[in-house]
């Protein structure tokens, strides 16, 4: 299996959005350490979730409860545009039926 994909699969709500999600930054980020794509996998095996509303896409605490705001504001905050950027882009793409 591709890395890129969602490493959560048991978590069958936000599957399609975190498909995309991830497959849309790893085109961006490839291989790159430091790239957005390592940090959003990361909270997604700890269970960060994705909500779509309204035409939006954000991120969410989920599993990882109480250590998330933690979590966002040293690894997320700091890449506020490029993350606001992504979901945008992400939303869009579901909207338009080009998922993953």
């Amino acid at each position: 299996m591709s890395t890129h994909r969602d490493p959560r699969k048991d978590l069958t709500d936000d599957h399609r959005e975190w498909e995309c999600l991830l497959s849309t930054q790893h085109e961006r980020d490839g291989t790159n350490p430091h790239g957005l794509y390592g940090t959003l996998h990361g909270l997604r095996c700890e269970g960060a979730r994705l909500v779509l509303d309204r035409g939006r896409l954000r991120l969410e605490a989920g599993e990882i409860g109480n250590e998330y705001p933690l979590l966002r504001r040293v690894y997320l905050v700091p890449r506020r545009d490029e993350l606001t950027r992504l979901l945008a882009a992400v939303a869009q793409r579901l909207a338009e039926g080009i998922a993953a």
